[in-house]
């Protein structure tokens, strides 16, 4: 329940804080499913692993965040699409698209930082479902709610399309 709870909140967010206390949550509430058999070795080494990448993915999306807060003046997502609209792309928005895209790429376990997502299966059926099914998915929805911001940065468009380059 804790982990649909966090994918609605962050479903409906539209100011960074939101997102980013929906994001964390989802990855605590995986991390507690991920172990649910912990005499299973390969099951808390795939929790590790799914953990590991969560924060370095916490972090550039925090890092994300302050770069465009810091441009727009504003939390909110609305305004960063109007400031988009209306002004010309800076370096802080494309070095926080670049944050995203990799934050993105952690999280849906692209090649080549997939390791965690093939080891998961040790997890009982129902939370792998929930994880390759959905909560790997939250990353498309994100990239496509951030549209706007990776419009004016083509080096993060660039580093998503050679990661599904290399994952396809």
């Amino acid at each position: 329940a804790g982990v649909l709870l966090a994918v609605h909140l962050l479903l409906l967010a539209n100011h960074w804080l939101v997102l980013i206390a929906a994001w964390g949550l989802i990855g605590v509430a995986l991390e507690r499913l991920l172990c649910f058999y912990p005499d299973r070795p390969l099951a808390l080494l795939a929790a590790h692993k799914k953990y590991m990448a969560d924060r370095v993915a916490d972090v550039l999306l925090i890092a994300a965040a302050l770069l465009a807060w810091s441009v727009v003046g504003s939390g909110s997502f609305s305004d960063l699409w109007q400031f988009i609209a209306t002004q010309e792309s800076s370096l802080s928005l494309q070095l926080s698209a670049v944050c995203l895209a990799l934050a993105v790429v952690l999280r849906t376990a692209l090649l080549p930082v997939h390791g965690w997502l093939t080891q998961v299966m040790e997890a009982p059926t129902p939370v792998s479902a929930l994880l390759h099914a959905g909560v790997v998915n939250l990353g498309g929805f994100i990239l496509i709610r951030f549209a706007p911001l990776l419009e004016c940065a083509p080096v993060a468009r660039w580093l998503l399309v050679g990661f599904g380059l290399t994952t396809a």
